[in-house]
């Protein structure tokens, strides 16, 4: 008589929450206390607004929260805050207004009330952005002004004074104003303590052919997550035919026609490698030298319903940045490995501060949909949020370091 031999048991890490195919954020730049008067009505509301309007009616914050959030509760949104004043050209077209974001109490209150609220973030966007000129080919993004590590810190840690002067905290993560590293920025904010940073544009429709450029990956001595920027929201807003050169014409026809096209097919590639989506947006249209900055809220809410509406289809992980990262460190640092008798060990890298919860893969006997681990610091209950023939995938789940051990 033989006996019945038990299945092998697998233990592993899914590589996002409940196993998701990816994660998903809306990123909003250049969110702060300020405007400017394009329409000359002389109010902080509609496209003027930069963040001045607060969450009044015809401010920017209402104009996403009604044109897209309603509808799409899911969403989660991180913006970049530039704290101080922000300007491209000088004298600038429109009479302006821009204050530090610690100044304005009702400013000052509104962030707070941004900040205590998950389905929102708020990160590091450079303190005045950038260097402006007599025209807005002169304007040099802020990190490229600097001629050392040292002068890059020290404008770093300007900033995060005026930040806890509004927030009570210094910010954990970031994005360049444009982009643009300079020579010293990646060794700046490293050594300036960040967590996580947005580096550069990575993929939008013209360049996500590349997978692997939606994957967070690690920088600097500290190890600084550089969380990718992966998806222009204005990807099928298009310029008005009368204001298109002629030779850019054929460019024009083409994206009408294929623009859907290529963005689902994006969005398709970016699911498919388990990739980052991020999706790039302003907070308005408006600029200091009257040209209109893109992408923007305003003229592509369309585009984002169409980028949401496919994604709802997916099963993917709406988080803030701050969460993604959080995620992928946890994940890059532990490893847990099946041992016999229904075990398994979690093996964390040494140093690594803290830790979030994380989805098991778990394939052997098969699991109630609800159980426990035993382990180092006792019992831990444990969901299962999804099957897949023997295997089973846990809701995120926090476990010390060491040997736990299958349970009712």
């Amino acid at each position: 008589m033989h006996r019945a031999v038990e299945p092998p048991f697998v233990a592993g890490i899914a590589p996002w929450p409940d196993d998701a195919e990816s994660p998903v954020c809306l990123m909003i730049d250049d969110f702060t206390d300020g405007w400017i008067d394009e329409d000359g009505s002389g109010r902080p509301l509609g496209r003027n607004d930069w963040g001045a309007g607060l969450d009044a009616p015809g401010s920017s914050f209402r104009f996403l929260a009604d044109g897209l959030l309603s509808e799409f509760p899911e969403i989660r949104t991180t913006f970049f805050v530039p704290v101080a004043r922000v300007e491209d050209v000088r004298p600038p077209r429109f009479p302006l207004a821009f204050r530090p974001i610690d100044e304005r109490p009702e400013f000052v209150a509104f962030l707070r009330r941004l900040d205590a609220d998950p389905r929102f973030e708020l990160a590091y966007h450079g303190k005045e952005h950038g260097r402006p000129g007599p025209s807005a080919s002169d304007y040099l993004p802020e990190f490229e002004l600097y001629g050392s590590v040292a002068e890059a810190v020290s404008a770093l840690r300007a900033g995060e004074q005026i930040w806890k002067g509004a927030l009570g905290r210094r910010p954990e993560g970031g994005k360049y104003p444009a982009y643009a590293t300079g020579l010293h920025g990646d060794e700046a904010v490293d050594v300036a303590g960040y967590t996580w940073w947005c580096r550069q544009w990575d993929a939008g429709l013209a360049s996500g052919d590349d997978p692997v450029l939606g994957a967070p990956r690690f920088f600097g001595p500290s190890g600084v997550v550089d969380l990718p920027s992966t998806v222009n929201g204005g990807a099928l807003t298009l310029p008005p035919l009368i204001r298109t050169p002629r030779h850019q014409l054929e460019d024009w026809i083409g994206m009408r026609l294929l623009g859907r096209r290529r963005l689902d097919a994006q969005l398709d590639r970016l699911l498919a490698a388990r990739a980052v989506i991020s999706v790039q947006e302003h907070i308005t249209s408006s600029r200091p030298d009257g040209d209109t900055q893109r992408p923007n809220l305003y003229d592509d809410v369309a585009s984002l319903r169409h980028v949401f509406a496919r994604l709802r289809t997916r099963r993917v992980w709406h988080a803030t940045c701050g969460e993604i990262v959080a995620y992928f460190r946890s994940r890059e640092a532990t490893r847990v490995r099946a041992l016999s008798g229904g075990r398994l060990e979690v093996q964390r890298t040494p140093g690594e501060p803290s830790h979030a919860p994380l989805s098991l893969i778990l394939r052997g006997p098969r699991l109630a949909d609800a159980f426990a681990l035993h382990g180092p610091e006792g019992a831990v209950a444990v969901r299962v949020s999804r099957r897949v023939g023997d295997t089973c995938v846990t809701a995120p789940v926090r476990l010390a370091a060491g040997v736990h051990r299958l349970g009712a």
